[in-house]
């Protein structure tokens, strides 16, 4: 219907983007990589995470690419022009053949990223809104973003997606005999932050 507004109430912004790295930024990435300790993230069938929660601070030259592209994200499409943001946690992720992980979230943080590189085909990440604000099981007949309480999405080399912490998301399971390689990462808000009884200093 021609005469019909459709308008998106308080939608979760997700971005994707490339953070380019060179032939050597590569190799930094995974001599740093293969030198961490990993241990099992969640028991069972999970991947596993290194045990560095703060990898990044290893790293200060792929730390300050993606806080260039935090800075964009937040400040260009945002508009958080009178805040700032600091990374809080950062860490590797490994999936081996079968692995996939439970649905999670992010507590404690504002917004998340996770970065894939060299892995031998796209990885795909899940995300499930399991507040729909109604009980009512109906089945459209096609998905789109109106109505599509799950959408996935497949993370080539070099590529970086950035989401609200909040929103649940999973590893699918991994095929290939290779395993797939991942970096995470946190962020939150610093500063001054609200006004009057709701003002917090961070």
């Amino acid at each position: 219907m021609d005469n019909i507004d459709i308008h998106l109430l308080f939608p979760k912004t997700v971005a994707k983007t490339i953070v380019n790295l060179s032939v050597q930024e590569k190799s930094m990435l995974n001599v740093t990589y293969n030198n961490n300790v990993f241990v099992s993230s969640k028991g069972g069938n999970s991947p596993e995470m290194s045990h560095d929660l703060y990898v990044l601070n290893g790293m200060p030259w792929l730390a300050n690419k993606f806080n260039n592209v935090i800075t964009e994200f937040t400040k260009n499409f945002l508009k958080w022009d009178n805040t700032r943001t600091k990374m809080s946690t950062s860490w590797f992720t490994k999936t081996k053949k079968g692995q996939e992980s439970v649905y999670h979230s992010h507590a404690n943080n504002i917004y998340s990223g996770v970065f894939y590189w060299d892995n031998v085909e796209k990885a795909k990440i899940t995300f499930e809104n399991f507040n729909l604000g109604h009980h009512w099981e109906i089945q459209p007949k096609e998905l789109n973003q109106y109505n599509n309480c799950q959408y996935s999405f497949e993370i080539g080399d070099c590529e970086l997606l950035i989401f609200p912490s909040e929103l649940h998301h999973k590893i699918e399971p991994w095929i290939h005999k290779e395993d797939r390689k991942s970096l995470a990462f946190n962020w939150i808000p610093i500063g001054e932050l609200g006004v009057s009884d709701s003002r917090v200093v961070i």
